[in-house]
């Protein structure tokens, strides 16, 4: 007898997380079917596939099978063409789930209209970890990693959804496309996005459903999600390249906007200095992760947003044209934030953090057309506007000097 559900788990040197993913699916509860478990080591350079090898269940068969390491892509396409249940729940190593996991993905597609293709759950982070402002950000207001923020339970979704974390099919679906997930995406990011835009193109065939949780185990720092940013900001040039009639929706015209405001007669900023430049931002803004600031909001969207352009510049433009546009993305993206947190008296930075970013504010707004950014970005307050031009005309006095 066929499972009903196949659980297809990617794993890549997770061994200690991947053994409580597994244990709790052995807790899972109010079960009147069966499913399996399917996982696809990517390559490990731990133990996993020994422990694997060597792993047994009472509770549900599972499959493994090895690869080289290839990425998420294709260790899910393996799991896949192995699967026998009726549903897919295509999931991760470091994805915990709830004891009533499976029990909810099956009501919620027993619920569901014919017309709904995948149901998605909710992913939150693990108990278990220390939650930091940069984590809180990107599932909150920020949204850059989950956008459960704005979700509300039943709301049916487009194909940005398609979060493969927590997410369950009908493995029928999948005949309707000529091909699973794109190895293309040689970074784990936009190929789930992109195999759903295939399958269900602009439609709304995604279900969410909130009390279907999975406790997500993997910690974020500014750095790290930064990297994040920037490898994800690459994958978008792909996805572009196969669909250019999304690039609106990830991005692409809000960059463009950007860059028309660049000065393209500018020098060429070095690699070395911009990188700087970066750095100083990153550990100056790390200093406050556990900390609960209002203005941190600001301050992630503003260098969340710089380093995924910068992934898609990188992605796009030569190094020389790129050191030319990246400058400007810092002062566009940073500008207003940056003023802001210098003008208001309560943020503890030092004197030197302070002349520092007013120095990389001064150095980034030459390689901008300033009226041009400033209409970009909507300032709307005449006055606010003209304290703008009245502090970028001091700044430039203070370091001419």
């Amino acid at each position: 007898m066929n499972p009903l559900f196949s659980v297809i788990i990617p794993t890549y040197n997770r061994l200690s997380i991947l053994k409580e993913t597994l244990h709790m699916y052995e807790m899972q509860e109010n079960l009147d079917f069966e499913f399996e478990i399917i996982l696809v080591d990517d390559g490990s350079t731990d133990d996993t596939y020994k422990f694997l090898s060597e792993y047994k269940s009472s509770f549900f068969p599972l499959f493994v099978y090895h690869q080289s390491n290839q990425g998420p892509a294709q260790a899910r396409n393996l799991g896949i063409s192995q699967a026998k249940g009726k549903y897919l729940l295509i999931t991760g190593d470091d994805i915990v789930p709830s004891t009533n996991f499976l029990a909810e993905h099956y009501k919620a597609h027993q619920d569901s209209s014919s017309n709904d293709v995948a149901v998605l759950g909710k992913t939150v982070w693990h108990p278990n970890l220390n939650i930091n402002s940069v984590m809180k950000h990107i599932d909150g207001i920020g949204a850059q990693q989950f956008s459960y923020y704005y979700l509300k339970n039943r709301m049916k979704l487009d194909f940005r959804h398609f979060y493969t974390s927590n997410i369950s099919i009908l493995r029928s679906e999948l005949t309707k496309i000529d091909k699973l997930f794109d190895t293309d995406f040689y970074y784990a990011a936009y190929e789930d996005v992109e195999f759903s835009y295939r399958l269900m193109g602009t439609k709304s065939n995604i279900i969410y459903y909130e009390d279907i949780i999975a406790y997500h185990h993997h910690e974020y720092n500014l750095h790290s999600f930064c990297q994040r940013q920037r490898r994800a900001g690459r994958m978008a040039c792909v996805f572009k390249n196969k669909h250019p009639e999304i690039a609106e929706k990830i991005g692409f015209a809000d960059l463009n906007r950007l860059l028309e405001c660049t000065n393209t007669k500018s020098t060429p900023l070095s690699t070395h200095l911009l990188e700087e430049w970066e750095s100083f931002i990153v550990q100056l803004f790390e200093k406050y992760t556990y900390h609960s600031h209002e203005w941190l909001d600001d301050v992630y969207l503003g260098i969340f947003r710089y380093f995924y352009f910068k992934g898609i510049i990188e992605d796009t433009y030569n190094e020389q044209k790129a050191n030319c546009l990246l400058p400007n993305l810092i002062f566009a993206c940073l500008s207003q934030v940056i003023q802001k947190l210098i003008s208001n008296e309560s943020t503890s930075f030092s004197s030197n953090d302070l002349l520092f970013l007013n120095q990389i504010l001064h150095d980034s707004s030459k390689y901008s057309n300033a009226f041009q950014v400033a209409k970009y970005t909507k300032i709307k307050s005449g006055l606010k506007f003209i304290k703008q031009i009245i502090k970028s005309v001091y700044f430039k006095l203070l370091y001419s000097k």
